[in-house]
């Protein structure tokens, strides 16, 4: 008796009620899923046909290929061996330098879906040789070269980075809440053509340019202020400066820092203070003063000055202590937890074997 009422009610409200599609509707829907199907898939068979010799990658490796061709080689001859299906022996030896290039621990990364890039599935990788730049339907590679090419700051801009926030909403880390990010673009001095531009951390302009065989310059208004961070790794150095060089055998073998894999371990912790005379006022409320007393560190050398420096700033940021106060106080080692200040990091000196 319901539904009887029920029904009569929907058909006087709405009396002309139709299916939400019509054939028609089905019709088109069914063809456009069946085109992009076989749309893809004569793609593929394009491309895979021909040992994907279309492919855009194919053809920027052809590009480098055919413009570092020796003189007994005409580039029409390499285009000519380059489009057909067989293998060729240059394309084969440099994507072989690509990846012995690319597989060295040595190369610049950064991107990897995190606030250096524009959107998340983007990488960018410098290598003695080579710039990779890889997006979700590309990868571009570009052959460095200190004649015709140049690196420029063109803009920056700064974000909140979440991920430089503790737990409790406290600012944590280099950046301390706010990362700077610029834009970098790769420019053909020749032509003025951009090659490639990418976003990456102000932080890590300095590793960028140490890859770099070409110059790395800030356009006009770009003005990038040091990080904090930065700027005490100046203070720290400075102190270490002062204090007082160890020397090492002859012929010893320094390790590569353990923090950054790139340069040679150089500081050393030897113990320079008189942390027995602080006075309690020193010490950190959460720490007594015994725990917070300079120690001998018998460790090896297995860092260098700015990774250590590193190091001490971000156990001062992790207690909360204001900036101010980062070069008068202690941190434990990272290797035996021996408590240090920057009086006792001493820079390292291999002694020179004399002739006779």
């Amino acid at each position: 008796m319901f539904m009887q009422f029920l029904s009569k009610n929907v058909a006087i409200a709405a009396p002309n009620i139709s299916y939400p599609f019509t054939i028609w509707d089905i019709i088109l829907w069914i063809g456009i899923g069946s085109l992009s199907v076989i749309g893809s898939h004569t793609y593929l068979v394009w491309y895979g046909s021909g040992t994907w010799y279309g492919h855009p990658t194919i053809l920027s490796l052809k590009q480098i290929i055919m413009e570092s061709v020796s003189d007994l080689r005409s580039p029409s001859s390499t285009s000519t061996s380059l489009s057909n299906g067989a293998p060729n022996v240059a394309m084969k030896a440099l994507i072989s330098s690509i990846n012995a290039e690319y597989q060295r621990s040595d190369k610049f990364v950064a991107g990897q879906g995190s606030l250096s890039t524009n959107w998340p599935g983007r990488r960018f990788v410098i290598t003695d040789s080579w710039i990779l730049a890889s997006r979700f339907t590309e990868f571009k590679v570009v052959k460095q070269s200190s004649e015709n090419m140049l690196a420029i700051v063109a803009s920056a801009f700064s974000v909140l980075d979440p991920s430089s926030l503790t737990q409790g909403g406290q600012p944590d880390g280099e950046s301390l809440g706010v990362q700077t990010i610029v834009t970098v673009r790769f420019i053909r001095t020749d032509t003025g053509v951009c090659l490639l531009s990418f976003g990456l951390p102000a932080s890590n302009l300095d590793e960028l340019r140490s890859k770099l065989r070409f110059p790395l310059i800030q356009s006009q208004g770009v003005h990038l202020e040091p990080t904090i961070i930065q700027r005490f790794i100046e203070a720290f150095t400075q102190v270490v400066d002062e204090n007082q060089i160890v020397e090492l055998p002859v012929n010893y073998d320094l390790e590569q820092c353990i923090g950054c894999m790139v340069q040679q371990a150089n500081v050393t912790l030897n113990r320079q203070c008189e942390s027995s005379l602080s006075s309690p006022s020193v010490v950190n409320n959460d720490q007594s003063l015994e725990g917070n007393q300079c120690g001998i560190c018998y460790c090896r050398p297995l860092w260098c000055l700015e990774c250590l420096a590193r190091w001490f700033a971000s156990r001062q940021t992790n207690n909360h202590r204001p900036p101010t106060e980062w070069l008068s106080g202690r941190v434990p080692c990272p290797t035996c937890r021996t408590y240090f200040c920057a009086r006792d990091v001493s820079r390292l000196v291999v002694a020179q074997q004399q002739s006779d």
